[in-house]
């Protein structure tokens, strides 16, 4: 087998550039004159007329280049248009013999797609410590957070939290990748995990009864049973939502962020973004901005940043905010901010961040 994997990154060369240098690389690791079956995938925000334009251009190089192309040629080339947190990776895998040969080439981000920052993006550690977080809600002198066994009330004393009260959560053999959530309502406290609704109040001796639960979360549907995604009438599974408008999005299993209109109709789909979302109404640029992490898993270190939609597409409107390690969680906190649970990969510390946005000056 030979493999020819090109990871294009980059802002060197003129979109045209890019796609004439990945037929070069191709044509360079084919024998003369070689037959080849081409298929292009699509997995990035690329329009269809634009992942046209790209294969087009592929098949005029390759024909350049003495090169035939046929369905059923023993040599396939298999071109996918991808993107991650800083530009385009379109990876191409020629399958021919039993070979391996990998190249790398830079190719150029279309001017339109050049991520603007007109705001700022702050980032406030609310709390870090070795036991897992799963949400946290901080109020002026309140903290609460919950953790896979209980739930912690803190008070403020001088400029930290202080751990004044723990309410043990009813015992369960939770899923491998845990999710919670915590919500306050006036004096109201509400608290989801698989399986499990927990109400309560808000007050001098906070108090919590638990119960088995199937009801919707917070994100508006229910949590699958026994896993870690949300399962709702007419969508796909989903990790987390947002709305934006009259349109909600949402990050499917599938590594695409789905667009979605009041009757719960597919209307598009994109790639890029992680599988935490969430929307903050801020008053800046278009008013609604999402906050999202960047695709990766439990090994990898994450970030966050803010997109506004512009023609169902995302376009950054600030710059990366940088984790030590993958963000585990991020919930909506108030109409303006969200909350962002990290574990840092080198000391294994959980933390909590408040995450918001400032209009540029």
């Amino acid at each position: 087998m030979l493999r020819l994997i090109l990871v294009l990154l980059g802002l060197a060369a003129a979109p045209e550039d890019s796609v004439r240098e990945l037929a070069r690389k191709i044509a360079a690791a084919l024998a003369p004159r070689e037959a080849v079956a081409l298929s292009v995938r699509n997995a990035s925000s690329l329009a269809p007329a634009e992942v046209a334009g790209v294969r087009r251009e592929v098949e005029n190089q390759l024909r350049a280049g003495n090169f035939t192309l046929a369905a059923d040629a023993p040599t396939t080339v298999a071109v996918t248009l991808s993107e991650n947190w800083q530009g385009g990776v379109w990876i191409a895998e020629i399958r021919h013999g039993d070979k391996r040969d990998t190249v790398m080439v830079a190719p150029a981000r279309p001017r339109e797609r050049a991520a603007a920052t007109p705001m700022g993006i702050d980032r406030q550690l609310i709390l870090e410590q070795p036991e897992p977080i799963l949400d946290a809600v901080a109020l002026e002198d309140l903290l609460i957070v919950l953790e896979p066994d209980e739930v912690v009330f803190y008070g403020r004393k001088d400029a930290r939290w202080e751990r004044r009260q723990a309410i043990a959560l009813p015992q369960r053999v939770w899923p491998r990748d845990l999710r919670g959530r915590l919500t306050i309502e006036g004096d109201s406290l509400q608290a989801f995990l698989p399986g499990l609704a927990c109400k309560g109040k808000v007050q001098s001796e906070p108090a919590l009864e638990c119960g088995e639960s199937d009801a919707p979360w917070p994100a508006g549907a229910p949590l699958a049973k026994g896993r870690n995604y949300f399962e709702a009438e007419k969508l796909p599974p989903f990790y987390s939502a947002a709305r934006v408008g009259e349109y909600s999005l949402a990050a499917g299993m599938d590594g695409r962020t789905q667009w979605f209109d009041n009757a719960t109709a597919a209307t598009g789909s994109f790639a890029g973004w992680g599988s935490d979302i969430a929307a903050v109404e801020t008053g800046c640029g278009g008013g609604r901005q999402v906050l999202a992490t960047r695709p990766g898993d439990s090994t990898d270190t994450d970030a966050v940043q803010a997109f506004e939609m512009t023609g169902r597409r995302p376009t950054a409107v600030s710059p990366a905010v940088e984790f030590s390690g993958p963000v585990t969680a991020m919930w909506p906190a108030g109409p303006a901010s969200a909350v962002a649970i990290t574990r840092d990969l080198k000391t294994g510390q959980y933390a909590a961040f408040r995450i918001s946005l400032t209009c540029s000056r």
